[in-house]
């Protein structure tokens, strides 16, 4: 197509005897993907959109096999297919090995196997406006007389390298390294794998030297850890720390565009499962108990019991017993292992290597001459961050067990003295093994796991729990019976547990009983209400009137004077009434167990989130109240109170500011405002 503003050579595909229908195009099976063609045939191919725009000109000509449109001596239409289907990151096989163009659908190129592909477009000016439809007005300029039709430019790379590598117990390591020196446009591809299932693969960089133009990465090095199939982390500035997989296999793809002098090396090291310090498969650290409180990257660890704000922190119920103590990493979630929290504010956590499989690195030129300096011991956090390598051995926070996972067990169980422990009792057991413990004097239990400390979780008291099975919230239990029944049965069956069919007192309770019961099983469940006795008065098992409820908008209806029961609904947790003798889910509720006695629910844990956290008394005083009592002082309210005085107008009262007496136990958190400097230069103390 020849013009005045425009010279553009197309290709099409020739189906033979200079037949191009739209039948036969159909046949051919496009790749999914997310890219424009130019239309033939008055059709396009299967999921295929129809788009177009029309420009005019002074004069043009036109000749040869045109893509579909019309191109009269003053007006050209341009007529295209699109697609917007699968992921641009999902390679496509085109069957050339010659240089091509697509026309751009979105901001990035659909990903082609064996092509590296650049932005280019052509700008399209006209006369008058252009005429656009929904599709192709992305493309238009500003004052709609110009266009810019986008294209993304393919040519073949080299892929006469990479390879595919097994590493085994007698050949437990490999080395990658390549330098380009100058050679263009490369793809090459490594696949390292393990002799198992049960292998792991380590990678550490000697050296890493990849080209970038500016800020921007030129050459890419693309690193799947943790399926190969999904597209992975792609480096261009320096890696100074270990890239572990999550599973026997690991792909490395390293990418250049135009000349290139990038280099690198990667250590390729086997790592098996029976090596590690805690069952990787089974909860992966789920039992771990060890005392590294530096992640993979040597950031402290920030204590547990101060991320109340964040999703995985003590007081929630669930993870009560799970030892979350001090600022030890823990898996808490079956993330891919033990992790723990960086930052406060933002709850940013990172991962652990708790079993010491990674390979630390130095980012200081002068770590040697710095810990000749003491600097390894001055401040272990901040030798962490710049010396690991040359400072790990004088670390405390990240020294690994010795001790293999398989070869890790615990002794007899020693229940709590309220607790007895229930079963045939071994005189050795596994890790990841349970022990449970009875109260003596109530149904309530409590279990306890065999740790990689080789002790048992530890537990204060057997009596204070929720029934095995059950959700708390608000000193309440919640346990889902697991089965469908009428409203009269369903009474039944809570009475036979000492609970009543559950009922939700405020939007807390609702919002619990739907994300936690109803939302998982999708299902209805009954609420522990009803109008049976005078239509339209809803009372609670005690013939009280209900004090709040979630009716769904026009609910309760008595749909044909025979609803006299009520559902929460899996639609949002919202109300409906229904007749009695439909069968729905069961669940139930209990009061908690009050406590009788005066201790600590957790034990010594208690002391360490109070001297962690002086304010976890009061800033979670539901949690504290019900597993730490006695280090919270509310065994006994008639206790005698100590009076807290202030004199020092230097000394400033922060938490509580209004209280002047307290309770045993409870404290009051005080900092100084101004310092006194006893000798030294005071012009450098205090500038």
């Amino acid at each position: 197509m020849k013009g005045k503003h425009t010279d553009i050579n197309f290709c099409t595909r020739d189906l033979g005897d200079d037949k191009f229908d739209s039948e036969d195009d159909e046949k051919f099976n496009w790749p999914v993907g997310t890219f424009c063609i130019f239309m033939k045939g008055d059709k396009c191919p299967f999921d295929f959109i129809k788009s177009s725009f029309e420009y005019t000109v002074d004069s043009s000509s036109a000749s040869g096999h045109m893509p579909d449109g019309s191109y009269g001596k003053k007006t050209i239409e341009v007529k295209v297919c699109c697609q917007y289907r699968g992921f641009i990151e999902d390679e496509n096989n085109f069957p050339t090995d010659k240089p091509f163009a697509l026309i751009r659908y979105q901001r990035s190129c659909q990903s082609i196997r064996g092509m590296h592909s650049s932005h280019e477009s052509i700008t399209i000016a006209s006369k008058d406006k252009i005429k656009v439809d929904e599709v192709t007005t992305k493309w238009l300029n500003r004052g709609g007389k110009s266009l810019d039709l986008p294209l993304c430019y393919y040519k073949p790379t080299d892929m006469n390298c990479g390879d595919a590598i097994t590493l085994t117990k007698s050949n437990p390591e490999a080395t990658i390294e390549i330098n380009v020196n100058g050679r263009p446009d490369m793809e090459c591809t490594w696949l390292i794998k393990g002799e198992k299932e049960t292998s792991g693969i380590v990678l550490n960089f000697e050296d890493f030297n990849i080209k970038k133009d500016g800020k921007k990465c030129k050459d890419v090095l693309e690193i799947r850890h943790a399926r190969i199939g999904q597209i992975g982390f792609k480096y261009c500035d320096e890696v100074d720390y270990s890239i572990r997989s999550i599973t026997d296999k690991v792909l490395v793809r390293f990418t250049t565009v135009g000349n290139s002098n990038s280099s690198f090396k990667i250590k390729a090291k086997m790592t098996d499962f029976d090596d590690m310090c805690y069952d990787p498969v089974d909860k992966r650290g789920l039992n771990y108990a060890g005392p590294v409180n530096y992640t993979r990257l040597y950031e402290p660890c920030l204590p547990w019991i101060k991320m109340k704000h964040c999703y995985r922190h003590p007081g929630v119920m669930k993870d009560v017993y799970d030892n979350l103590d001090g600022n030890a990493c823990r898996n808490r979630d079956n993330s891919f292992r033990p992790w723990c929290y960086t930052d406060e504010a933002g709850c940013k956590r990172n991962y652990c290597d708790v079993c010491g499989l990674e390979v630390p690195q130095d980012k200081s030129d002068y770590c040697d001459k710095l810990k000749g300096n003491g600097f390894c011991t001055a401040n272990e956090a901040l030798a962490l961050k710049y010396c690991a390598k040359t400072c790990f051995d004088k670390a405390s926070g990240i020294q690994r067990p010795l001790i293999k996972y398989p070869d890790i067990t615990c002794g007899k169980p020693t229940p709590p003295s309220d607790g007895e422990v229930m079963g045939k009792v071994k005189s050795s057991y596994k890790l990841g093994d349970t022990a449970t413990y009875k109260c003596k004097r109530s149904t309530s239990i409590v279990a306890a796991s065999c740790l990689t400390s080789g002790q048992w979780t530890e537990i204060g008291s057997a009596c204070y729990e929720c029934p095995q099975g059950s959700l708390e919230l608000n000193l309440k239990c919640f346990k889902d019976m697991k089965t469908k029944r009428n409203y009269k049965d369903a009474n039944a069956l809570c009475h036979s547990v000492n609970g009543t069919l559950a009922v939700p007192y405020n939007d807390e309770e609702n919002v619990f009983l739907y994300q936690k019961v109803i939302y998982a099983a999708h299902e209805f469940i009954w609420i522990g209400i009803d109008d049976q006795e005078k239509e339209g008065r809803w009372v609670y098992p005690d013939g009280s009137d209900i004090v709040y409820s979630h009716w769904y908008k026009g609910q309760p209806d008595n749909y044909n004077n025979g609803e006299d029961c009520a559902t929460i609904t899996h639609y949002s947790g919202i109300w409906n009434d229904v007749p009695c003798y439909y069968p729905y889910n069961v669940v139930c509720m209990v009061d908690k167990p009050k406590p009788t006695e005066c201790l600590d629910v957790l034990g010594k844990r208690c002391q360490g989130y109070l001297k962690e956290s002086p304010g976890f008394c009061e800033e979670m005083s539901e949690f504290a109240q019900s597993h730490c009592r006695k280090t919270c002082g509310y065994c006994n309210t008639e206790l005698k109170k100590c009076l807290v005085e202030n004199s020092n107008p230097n000394v400033l009262t922060l938490l509580p500011k209004s209280k002047h007496r307290y309770m045993p136990e409870k404290h009051q958190l005080m900092t100084c405002q101004v310092y006194i400097s006893n000798q030294g230069d005071k012009q450098r103390v205090f500038s």
